[in-house]
């Protein structure tokens, strides 16, 4: 049922409806403003095209009525230019015409009329057919205006599945990523294997970008300053190489407390961190940090340059590598506390090489010489740690009761680190080093060879000259310039600190 006129007023709440009369003929046009306003409309006129333009853009009639023919632009014209309207094309227009033609009311329609017609007419008429397409255009107003919000409805919907569905993406994503990256994390409780797997999983994550991980140093314990074990990335760049990070300093703290990944420049906005600790990630082009966290705090930390594509890390990218971060927390605690306990075993053995304190002291200036050869080396924390592991077994670990005990720890451990240790043992005895397939592993064997042929001299009661100079002819031939003159050095600062004991006598 079309509404009536005075249903439309009220239900629009709005002054009575406007209508615009372009009419060039002065009598006719104050006969239609005396009909119209005495049915309540409110009327504005114009005499010619052009004026009707003006006004019907100005004033935003209801209706339209339009004269064919007037000065300027007759009526076809202005419908046309009534229809153009981008604001309003629907207006409702009616023509009114002197001629009855049927080819000027079919061009009317063509043009867009809504209505026509033919003079003479009744005002009344044209009153009641007004009426009616007010009704109509009121009606088609609220359907487009209801189309307009179930169109803005839907998209909301739409938008809304978008975003389930995107989240529902990422959540599987996730899942998928914890259970792989969960399950590689896990499988290993070699603290260095662990480092490696997290950190080209971060490099695959993160779009294979320079990443580097920041762990404490072998022996030392949590609380430690964290420098970096692993750089991995598509671009070769040693500025990751001197990072570190005090796990008891600002930017740990900031980084504990949010417990996840975080933008640089993140830290930088909240002000937070001094910037001196900040300066060293800034130089080095660090653009995420991602800590690994434990019960004591920052335990490991993860570090990113910008991608490779130059876009910013989003935040997917973001709960990715936290989940690989807390994943491998996990890991890595678990990793660290069975490396912790297997060094507690390997020393406990070592004790048994030394009985006597001749030997005592002849393990104690091997491990410092041990120590500061490994520095001039630069070898790797791992080789690092097995030397002075080998170092403090000594020539103990050539006999047969050394040989069993490391394999029996060998046969404990899950990480073949003790198988390293046996190896470095072997060609420290044999001085092959050839079965090796590192020059930091060689290194470290003929490195811990020559310091247990030391302890031999040192424990028999030679002098340190007298046991540096047996052990260094013994081993000189299968030494390389770089690891020789790392041990003359070791020896020489050793011996200038006073760390041994110039006389064999004083070891008795």
């Amino acid at each position: 049922m079309i509404p009536s006129f005075s249903q439309i007023a009220a239900s629009r709440q709005a002054p009575a409806p406007l209508v615009l009369i372009a009419e060039d003929d002065a009598r006719v046009l104050e006969l239609l403003q005396l009909a119209f306003t005495s049915e309540h409309f409110r009327v504005i006129t114009a005499l010619d095209g052009d004026e009707a333009i003006r006004r019907a853009l100005a004033e935003r009639p209801d209706l339209v009525v339009l004269d064919v023919q007037m000065p300027r632009k007759n009526g076809f014209e202005v419908c046309d230019w009534l229809r153009h309207d981008p604001e309003d094309p629907q207006v409702p227009i009616v023509f009114v015409s002197g001629s009855g033609d049927t080819d000027v009311r079919i061009e009317g329609f063509a043009r867009g009329a809504d209505d026509f017609l033919s003079k003479p007419f009744s005002p009344r008429e044209l009153v009641a057919r007004c009426r009616r397409l007010l009704a109509r255009s009121a009606e088609a107003r609220e359907h487009r205006r209801r189309s307009a919000e179930l169109e803005r409805e839907l998209g909301r919907a739409q938008g809304e599945t978008r975003r389930v569905h995107a989240d529902l993406a990422q959540e599987r994503r996730l899942r998928e990523l914890a259970f792989a990256a969960g399950r590689e994390l896990c499988a290993t409780l070699d603290p260095d294997e662990l480092v490696e797997r997290l950190a080209a999983a971060a490099a695959r994550q993160l779009g294979q970008g320079r990443v580097a991980l920041l762990v404490p140093r072998d022996g030392e314990a949590a609380g430690a300053v964290l420098a970096p074990r692993q750089v991995r990335g598509s671009r070769a760049d040693a500025r990751f190489e001197s990072l570190s990070l005090d796990p008891n300093g600002e930017v740990a703290a900031v980084l504990a407390g949010l417990g996840r990944p975080v933008l640089l420049e993140e830290l930088q906005r909240r002000g937070g961190p001094r910037r001196d600790e900040l300066a060293p990630f800034i130089a080095a082009g660090v653009a995420l940090l991602a800590p690994l966290r434990g019960p004591q705090g920052v335990e490991a930390l993860l570090v990113a340059d910008e991608r490779p594509d130059g876009l910013a890390w989003s935040a997917a990218d973001r709960d990715a590598i936290a989940v690989l971060c807390d994943l491998a927390a996990i890991a890595y605690r678990n990793a660290r506390r069975f490396r912790e306990a297997q060094d507690d075993a390997l020393a406990l053995a070592a004790g048994r090489a030394a009985i006597t304190p001749r030997a005592r002291l002849a393990a104690g200036e091997a491990d410092r010489i041990v120590q500061a050869a490994a520095r001039a080396l630069v070898l790797p924390a791992r080789e690092a740690a097995l030397a002075r592991h080998a170092s403090a077994f000594g020539p103990w670990a050539w006999g047969e009761e050394g040989a069993i005990e490391l394999e029996r720890l060998e046969r404990r451990d899950p990480t073949r680190r003790v198988a390293e240790l046996r190896a470095l043992v072997a060609c420290g005895e044999s001085l092959e080093p050839a079965g090796l397939d590192s020059t930091a592993s060689r290194h470290a064997a003929l490195l811990t060879g020559v310091c247990a042929r030391y302890q031999v001299g040192r424990a028999g009661g030679r002098s340190v000259e007298e046991s540096w100079r047996t052990a260094l002819s013994q081993c000189g031939p299968v030494l390389d310039p770089a690891l020789a003159g790392a041990l003359t050095a070791a020896f020489e600062s050793t011996l200038a600190d006073g760390h041994v004991l110039q006389h064999h006598g004083h070891a008795a």
